[in-house]
């Protein structure tokens, strides 16, 4: 079988964040100033058990590895790279961490030991129970979701650019603890190389029939999939038919009823 396709990585410019603010040993700022270690110990992204998630897992969610691997959205480090630093992105979002960008991809990445420690430090706290994140009063927004260790929590009108936007006191200060430990992610990712697209999900989002939708790769038709669900797509023929399709027009007239997302290593496959 022909090998699923892999998209261009932006100019390794990114890769060159170690200059900036994306670099393993003093990158993160305070938090990790005391991590002096620069080895790497961590593996591939997938090949230990996904522990941190900052967004959905069907999406394009930050992932950190119960090994220190990192795998970043291709987006988000545009944004980065866009800024000289991570600081906060507040990117356009149909779904929390997804771009609308079709495929997408993630670039991948590593944290020392000394940083893993850092940032499990930093997150178990907030995923302690009882903490209380509050819903700011605000109409028309999405949740994001969150998750430790099979911990996970959803935040209501979540914005990184102002995380306390709504609410207020102890609240505000949870929101901005957990934007801050995303950025802290970030910034003390090394970046290595952009990782191949060789699983998607396939996210439907209304009724569409088949005659609306020209050339359809996969034999499920279109008619017969999920009307409001996800769709896990790994078959690797079958992961390069539907990556040539999204490329040329099929994706034109579905009016957002359709996203057909790159797939995070070692996250679990979507049900339905």
């Amino acid at each position: 079988m022909g090998k699923a396709h892999v998209w261009p990585i932006i100019a390794l410019s990114a890769a060159m964040l170690c200059g900036t603010a994306a670099c393993g040993v003093g990158g993160g700022g305070e938090p990790t100033a005391r991590c002096t270690d620069e080895t790497r110990t961590a593996g591939e992204p997938g090949d230990a058990e996904p522990l941190l998630f900052f967004g959905e897992a069907t999406y394009a969610p930050t992932v950190v590895y119960a090994d220190g691997a990192v795998v970043i959205p291709t987006a988000a480090v545009d944004g980065i790279g866009a800024q000289g630093a991570a600081g906060y992105l507040h990117l356009p979002m149909m779904a929390p961490g997804f771009t609308g960008e079709q495929p997408g991809g993630f670039v991948a990445g590593w944290l020392s030991d000394c940083e893993l420690d850092v940032v499990i430090e930093k997150a178990e706290p907030l995923f302690a129970p009882g903490v209380d994140f509050g819903e700011p009063q605000i109409t028309d927004q999405a949740s994001t979701s969150f998750r430790l260790d099979g911990t996970t929590i959803s935040l209501y009108a979540f914005d990184r650019s102002d995380p306390g936007h709504g609410i207020g006191g102890a609240q505000a200060r949870a929101r901005q603890d957990l934007a801050d430990l995303w950025t802290l992610v970030e910034d003390a990712t090394e970046l290595t190389e952009q990782v191949e697209v060789d699983r998607l999900f396939v996210h439907t989002y209304g009724p569409i029939a088949d005659e609306e939708v020209t050339d359809w790769p996969l034999a499920t038709p279109i008619s017969e999939m999920p009307r409001y669900g996800c769709t896990s797509v790994d078959d690797p023929a079958e992961v390069e038919a539907v990556l040539a399709w999204a490329g040329g027009s099929g994706l034109d007239d579905l009016d957002w009823r359709l996203a057909v997302v790159a797939a995070a290593p070692g996250v679990p496959d979507c049900e339905g």
